[in-house]
């Protein structure tokens, strides 16, 4: 980081951490669902180790995630979700709790990788929790 201080999407989330991780330079959220983001982690008091924002459609197809992803940048560029992983049963509690009470109603939960999926895109199924 040298002398450069890091930007910020919000007060906990960086552009780097939200970026798409093969490096290619995608970091456009959508700011509704990062300002909701931010109101999770809030309520959770407990850091959010995100291991997957935005994402290229390139790096979304080798990492085996839908055509449809809410990672990928809709009509104007912006995604809507994030992963964000998890050591237990505590942790999971506390960030889908938070995820709740921030106004996310789209979680899914992978518990052989650990990590919670939240968005907020409006072209999805609202009002459910999914596993995979």
């Amino acid at each position: 980081m040298g002398i450069w201080a890091e930007i910020m999407y919000t007060k906990n989330f960086s552009l780097r951490e939200m970026a798409c991780k093969c490096g290619c330079g995608s970091t456009k959220m959508d700011a509704g669902f990062m300002v909701m983001l931010q109101l999770a982690r809030e309520y959770a008091g407990i850091p959010f180790n995100i291991s997957s924002g935005a994402r290229c459609i390139v790096h979304n197809k080798r990492i085996g995630g839908k055509k449809d992803s809410a990672h990928l940048p809709d009509k104007i560029g912006e995604s809507h979700a994030a992963d964000i992983t998890f050591r237990n049963g505590f942790e999971l509690f506390i960030i889908i709790n938070a995820l709740f009470k921030a106004g996310f109603r789209r979680i899914g939960i992978n518990f052989k990788l650990k990590f919670v999926h939240a968005d907020n895109d409006s072209g999805k199924p609202q009002d459910t929790i999914f596993s995979y």
